[in-house]
């Protein structure tokens, strides 16, 4: 397994990584570093063949890369991804992963951590204990769960979480990193068999926040079109329940 910078890259360390201008008009430099994760050095192999213990390894990557790009002064949070297929956006066959540094922190991470500060206790705790009972849990082992959402955005979407209350790579044991790659393995083989096009990312807390980790996993079979741009509405074809259901078969 290899990493590297980005050969055409979407960031770069130059610039200010301050926002400025009039209101209307913010703006800063695209200031950052993006990495590419290679996965595995045998070309055509996809992820749903690789084993529990590859995954942990290459968890355990992501791990050391958030580390090692947010040592910049400068950096507001690490976005973690993997595109595959070409309605994922992928440019490469190859199987690999990539990492962005941005200087300000996301906004969806923002609002998922605001949300989680205005409540009085996790929401996700919270929906893992509701969800283990329900038909939306998607499959669990002893550490982690993965839950179809209630309100999915796309077909077969799944979140996968610690089912302790983990805030990054860094609250994990050794066992943990096992624990969590068998579970994406088995949800990345079962998205691999409905030959579709995928996308994962890694959502872990910021400094001084507390949002529960997890890793959503977003199938790319439908395309939004005008109503769903249009209104933030989703026509989803595939009941939570019914997803949920095919990957625990």
């Amino acid at each position: 397994m290899r990493w590297f910078p980005n050969k055409f890259p979407a960031v770069e360390k130059r610039g200010s990584p301050k926002l400025s201008g009039p209101p209307l008009f913010r703006e800063s430099s695209s200031y950052g570093a993006h990495e590419v994760v290679v996965e595995t050095p045998h070309h055509g192999q996809q992820f749903g063949s690789f084993t529990a213990e590859h995954i942990a390894e290459l968890l355990k990557v992501y791990h050391e890369r958030i580390a090692a790009l947010s040592k910049d002064k400068n950096c507001g949070y690490v976005s973690v991804f993997k595109n595959h297929g070409k309605d994922a956006g992928t440019s490469l066959i190859h199987e690999h992963s990539q990492a962005i540094s941005v200087p300000q922190l996301p906004s969806v991470i923002r609002e998922e951590c605001d949300a989680a500060g205005k409540a009085r206790s996790c929401p996700y705790c919270s929906v893992i204990r509701k969800e283990a009972k329900s038909r939306r849990n998607a499959g669990e082992n002893d550490a982690f769960i993965a839950i179809c959402p209630y309100a999915s955005r796309f077909n077969y979407e799944a979140w996968i979480f610690p089912k302790r209350h983990l805030r990054t790579f860094d609250d994990f044991k050794d066992s943990d990193f096992l624990h969590c790659a068998a579970l994406l393995k088995s949800i990345i083989s079962k998205v691999q068999h409905l030959g579709a096009s995928y996308n994962y990312y890694v959502h872990y807390s910021p400094k001084k926040e507390d949002l529960h980790f997890h890793i959503e996993v977003t199938p790319r079979i439908a395309t939004y079109g005008g109503f769903e741009l249009g209104t933030g509405f989703v026509i989803n074809s595939v009941m939570p329940e019914d997803a949920a259901g095919y990957y625990r078969g």
